[in-house]
């Protein structure tokens, strides 16, 4: 390793991902920058993760894996990593995408030479669950004037391109999706500087295995990021928030409260996002059989259509809304 290149951790919470991880891993051992340790994060899983997990920290000193006795969600298994992270900077890292050779490096050097930005993103081209490539996904903006002005209403970064430093900062587990968005919020109320780079580092997989979405409802993932939008609106007019003591009643009701019909409609969209064509026609089979709703017939026909015909139409659609 260069003794001259501040050490990177790279943080990577695992979960049900066999398929993808090691592709995943190999994006960052082969980075042009070299100075890195991997901490590998393993939940327990319904496939064979964990083994891939251990093989691969055996064959690389860079690699070390915490293995979780039970399911944590993502922030509460990337806190577990960030706890022996030993890195001047942290990377953030999915391990169902794909970081481009020169992510690191890029985006360490803007840190080295711009001390008065706290964390630093970029852009991302889309890939299905194959490894097909879809379309590139453009920051929403760039400036620290323009992210703090986006921020409190949507969020501009994509979170596999994060680079920040490392302070001490962790997430709030009480949230089991958007904790990525509580963070950056509360980096904006700390008065960190924020930047994007203008240009694609990483290869975004919209993955069916490990997708949160999955697991929370529709109703449930709004009231989260409302919930997250109120503490900041807490903190920036009296300087703090009352995360401590809320008991996230609301959003634990809204979460319970979810049908089987919404649930199986999720499910499908998971799949037709992912590009996984095969779960598409037996789940929107299965759907339109036992609810007689026509966008399960829909889905079902969609699933029928050549692969490139099928991503073409879900491209055309992301682009009109």
């Amino acid at each position: 390793m260069n003794a001259e290149q501040p050490l990177v951790t790279v943080s990577m919470p695992a979960y049900n991902t066999a398929n993808t991880l090691e592709e995943a891993v190999n994006s960052i051992l082969n980075q042009t920058y070299k100075n890195i340790e991997i901490i590998l994060t393993a939940n327990p899983s319904l496939d064979n993760t964990v083994e891939v997990a251990k093989r691969l920290a055996s064959e690389h000193s860079q690699i070390t894996v915490q293995l979780l006795k039970e399911r944590m969600n993502p922030g509460a298994s990337r806190n577990q990593g960030f706890e022996v992270a030993e890195g001047k900077y942290i990377a953030i890292m999915d391990c169902d995408d794909i970081a481009f050779p020169d992510r690191i490096k890029k985006e360490v050097a803007y840190l080295e030479t711009h001390p008065e930005v706290y964390l630093v993103g970029a852009g991302s081209i889309i890939i299905d669950s194959k490894g097909n490539k879809q379309n590139e996904v453009k920051v929403q903006a760039t400036d620290p004037k323009s992210i703090a002005e986006l921020l409190p209403n949507s969020n501009p970064f994509i979170n596999s391109t994060l680079l920040f430093r490392n302070e001490g900062y962790r997430y709030r587990e009480k949230f089991s999706t958007s904790q990525d968005y509580d963070i950056l919020l509360r980096f904006l109320t700390d008065g960190k500087v924020m930047v994007n780079l203008d240009e694609p580092l990483v290869y975004y997989r919209l993955s069916d295995s490990s997708n949160s979405i999955v697991g929370v409802s529709d109703a449930g993932h709004a009231a989260i990021r409302e919930k997250i939008k109120d503490l900041y609106r807490q903190r920036r007019d009296t300087g703090k928030d009352n995360y401590e003591e809320d008991q996230m009643q609301e959003i634990n009701t809204i979460m319970e409260i979810e049908t089987e019909k919404q649930k199986a409609w999720r499910e499908v969209r998971t799949y037709i996002r992912s590009g996984n064509l095969g779960e598409v026609r037996k789940l929107s089979k299965s759907y339109f059989m036992k609810y007689k709703d026509v966008k399960g017939f829909l889905a079902y026909f969609y699933s029928l259509l050549p692969d490139n015909l099928a991503r073409f139409l879900l491209n055309q659609r992301k682009r009109l809304t």
